[in-house]
């Protein structure tokens, strides 16, 4: 897949571009219907794939204050919709000037002039421009005189609800469901971090973790939760994975920790992948250092209990 990072490095050469536009945090469900349909369309038309999305989120440029914790890193996402089959993404460097770009504007020189877009697919969320001025009905007027195509997609239901990235990040944040999040995503809810030295309390109690430096924005209520761990060779490895601020030793600053299950080596330095699978319990304080341990003894069987 082609990452294009500058409209000026879009190729003039793209064979029939058939293209869609959003942010597609998270490439959930509601996304990869989107991208399943573009595919269809890329065979029907005979043309190259095409996602233009951007980067920082929009919101952050425009109203920080209320900008949303994404679920998966740039990174991440850029893979995830590789997996879809996308031929190529232009991922625009979001900021003030850009967002003065009138929708008009955006469609005349980016997706006619630039791109020679030859259909558009309008998710049901597709709006673009300034003040998000742009939406499926433009694109067809255009498209009406400039002979593209264009098509609307309607919203994504899982249990009678809207597939959205923001009803995930309440799944996640504020209920720690990670089988209802990994239901709406297709596919676990994933902590990606850097391992840092901690304060070795873990290893003092017997049960040595893994502290987490995070790459990921969005973080899941706190508590434990059973996990698949993943390394760069790829292989899962069981984990007990705590989120949250140890208030039995009066800790204030957030960690997420993993302890390994039946792991020994050294991992400092590594990028380590954390698949949320279940949520075991919410975060307690205890009133001394046996009971803690007596409670990660449980935690850890319990992890294997839903891992195996």
């Amino acid at each position: 897949m082609k990452v294009i990072r500058q409209i000026e490095n879009i190729p003039t050469d793209w064979v029939k571009p058939v293209v869609t536009i959003g942010n597609f945090d998270g490439v959930h469900c509601g996304h990869q219907e989107v991208l399943a349909r573009l595919m269809v369309l890329k065979r029907e038309h005979h043309g190259t794939s095409v996602v233009i999305t951007f980067r920082p989120h929009p919101i952050k440029i425009l109203h920080p204050e209320r900008a949303p914790q994404l679920i998966c890193t740039y990174d991440e996402k850029l893979a995830l919709l590789e997996k879809q089959g996308v031929d190529a993404v232009v991922e625009i460097g979001f900021d003030r000037d850009f967002s003065e770009w009138s929708a008009q504007r955006f469609v005349e020189e980016l997706l006619i002039e630039r791109m020679a877009v030859h259909f558009v697919l309008a998710g049901p969320d597709s709006h673009f421009g300034r003040n998000r001025a742009g939406d499926a009905a433009l694109l067809e007027s255009y498209g009406a005189q400039h002979g593209f195509g264009v098509e609307r997609l309607t919203s994504h239901l899982r249990g009678g609800s809207v597939v959205s990235s923001s009803r995930i990040r309440t799944l996640i944040a504020q209920d720690g469901d990670a089988q209802g999040t990994a239901a709406l995503l297709g596919r676990a809810f994933r902590l990606t971090g850097t391992v840092t030295k901690g304060d070795q309390r873990g290893r003092q109690l017997g049960f040595p973790t893994a502290n987490l430096q995070l790459h990921t924005e969005l973080l899941p209520s706190h508590g434990v939760y059973a996990a698949w761990a993943y390394r760069r060779d790829g292989v899962p490895i069981q984990a007990a994975v705590n989120v949250g601020i140890r208030p039995t030793f009066g800790q204030e600053a957030l960690t997420v920790e993993a302890h390994l299950l039946d792991f020994s080596a050294d991992l400092y330095g590594e990028v380590v992948h954390l698949d949320l699978v279940a949520r075991i319990r919410g975060e307690c304080r205890f009133d001394d250092v046996n009971e803690l341990v007596r409670q990660i003894e449980q935690d850890v069987q319990h992890v294997r209990d839903q891992l195996t």
